[in-house]
């Protein structure tokens, strides 16, 4: 869990690179379990995705995973944004940050 908790600090520092490099790494250590939380990673990840190129792909499944059934039920605005995002044709920066502002709004930032 320190990696993702490195990453949020990047986060909040404005360095994009060891964000993603911290929440990537939490992230490919926790597929092989069933944790949780992987939100806590993962909002780092994205947020670092606004500002680092990343495979639409990948986006995608990152989104995804926040709502997937073994995780933790996000608050029903940031879910019901996810979705929205997940529905949407093309996932565009400006979708992401809406994510992210209302991760931030619920608490999650």
């Amino acid at each position: 869990m320190h990696r993702a908790h490195l990453a949020y600090l990047a986060r909040h520092r404005g360095d994009w690179q060891a964000a993603c490099s911290h929440a990537q790494a939490a992230i490919d250590g926790w597929q092989a379990t069933e944790f949780p939380l992987l939100w806590l990673a993962v909002l780092p990840w994205l947020a670092a995705s606004l500002h680092l190129p990343k495979d639409a792909v990948v986006l995608r499944a990152r989104l995804a995973s926040l709502l997937a059934d073994d995780q933790q039920r996000l608050p029903a605005a940031l879910e019901a944004c996810c979705q929205a995002v997940l529905e949407a044709t093309h996932i565009t920066p400006e979708a992401v940050a809406g994510v992210l502002a209302t991760a931030d709004a619920e608490g999650y930032a």
